[in-house]
């Protein structure tokens, strides 16, 4: 292959490196706009579930941990504060959704604080929009 040949494939090729990176990126972005647009869709449903299941359970804060240190500001939380499942199971009961069929590999609930006085463990949920 002649060398002019050879870096005219070498430009081709770069340009559409190009191309492809900068769809990749639009494609993220789009898919980063749309999961936020989903996750605020479900939180203004679910949010006065986890006030509700927080005041009744007496946690005084909640916190995301969805994404992992250090994406997220919380470098460990046990599963035994995750209650995810917990706040799920009681928006279902009160809207009537049925829930999915479970695969086995749930979390317990989350425990209820020992009493008044006891620090109240940190819990993940979603954050305010």
């Amino acid at each position: 292959m002649s060398p002019e040949a050879l870096d005219t494939l070498k430009k081709q090729i770069e340009s559409k490196q190009k191309l492809f990176d900068r769809s990749v990126q639009d494609a993220q972005e789009d898919f980063g706009a749309q999961q936020q647009e989903i996750f605020s869709r479900i939180l203004q449903k679910v949010a006065p579930v986890i006030v509700k299941y927080s005041d009744e359970n007496g946690f005084g804060l909640i916190i995301d941990t969805s994404k992992q240190w250090p994406q997220g500001p919380v470098l460990i939380a046990g599963d035994s504060f995750d209650i995810t499942r917990a706040v799920v199971e009681l928006y279902n009961a009160q809207s009537g959704v049925a829930a999915p069929a479970s695969s086995g590999a749930a979390k317990p609930a989350a425990p209820k604080p020992a009493g008044a006085g006891a620090a109240k463990p940190a819990a993940p949920a979603a954050p305010k929009q």
